[in-house]
């Protein structure tokens, strides 16, 4: 059976939703309708077999993979990838914490976190500040696969230069890194707001349940349907973006370990991540 020869760990909120239609688009390359088949974390209990049937379609694509952005902070991924997908290739890109923070905020916004609960409340939630930890996280991936198996880009570069960022994921999967996806200057899964909040949530739940019944491809389907992103969410409003302030004891937990993550990655990280 053909099995995926790259995984795409995480972050959510990172530009994973853009990397699934940039990779989407390339001919060299296969990923499933899903994204988010979340099995090493969420559904490993289905079998390996029921995950590969997820790449039985790809034909002769010579990069052949998935993207599951929650698959780097699992505690069992790690050992459960390296033990059905030992030669996978891994990618993660990382974010500023403070930034990505908002981001995720805005968007569970629209799924199942309510309106009366604050940047701080939300920011304070153990599963929340648990997902920040990039150091402890990405350590059990480095100890297992090595650095070199293990290619972390930055959210800020792909802001910056949209083109560059894809170009090296491409080389790092051995593909045509020349090739340019028709959409690679576009927004993909901006900002937005629930029409009806009883109606999000209740779409929130649905794909939760049908990826529980095996249909993760079904809801990729779904969730790539322009109709129906119209009927659930209009474009959140310039003003509705602004900053709440987090206080400083916040801030400075997600950069405590700024430079032992420098150290494991044995690279620097964006200047903006400092301040």
């Amino acid at each position: 059976m053909i099995r995926p020869n790259f995984l795409y760990i995480g972050i959510a909120r990172a530009g994973s939703t853009w990397l699934f239609d940039m990779l989407r688009q390339h001919p060299e390359v296969f990923v499933p309708p899903a994204k988010d088949i979340y099995f090493f974390d969420q559904y490993y209990e289905k079998g390996l077999a029921w995950y590969l049937s997820h790449f039985q379609q790809a034909g002769n694509a010579h990069a052949v993979g998935e993207l599951s952005h929650d698959y780097y902070f699992s505690p069992e991924a790690p050992a459960r990838i390296h033990e059905a997908l030992p030669g996978v290739k891994l990618i993660c890109c990382l974010r500023e914490p403070v930034s990505r923070l908002r981001s995720g905020y805005a968007y569970n916004k629209t799924t199942h976190v309510t309106r009366d609960v604050s940047l701080e409340a939300y920011a304070r939630r153990e599963a929340i500040m648990i997902q920040f930890d990039y150091y402890g996280h990405l350590k059990r991936y480095v100890d297992l696969f090595g650095r070199d198996r293990l290619l972390v880009v930055f959210y800020e570069d792909l802001q910056r230069d949209p083109a560059d960022f894809i170009r090296t994921i491409y080389q790092y999967l051995d593909v045509d890194d020349a090739f340019r996806p028709s959409s690679l200057n576009e927004q993909i899964n901006p900002a937005r707001n629930a029409r009806d909040e009883s109606l999000a949530l209740f779409a929130y739940r649905a794909a939760h349940v049908m990826r529980g019944l095996g249909m993760a491809n079904l809801v990729g389907r779904v969730k790539q349907s322009a109709l129906l992103n119209r009927v659930l969410y209009k474009p959140k409003a310039r003003e509705e973006l602004a900053d709440e302030v987090l206080p400083d004891d916040i801030v400075q937990d997600f950069r405590k370990d700024h430079v032992r993550l420098e150290a494991l990655l044995g690279r620097s990280l964006p200047a903006s991540w400092y301040g």
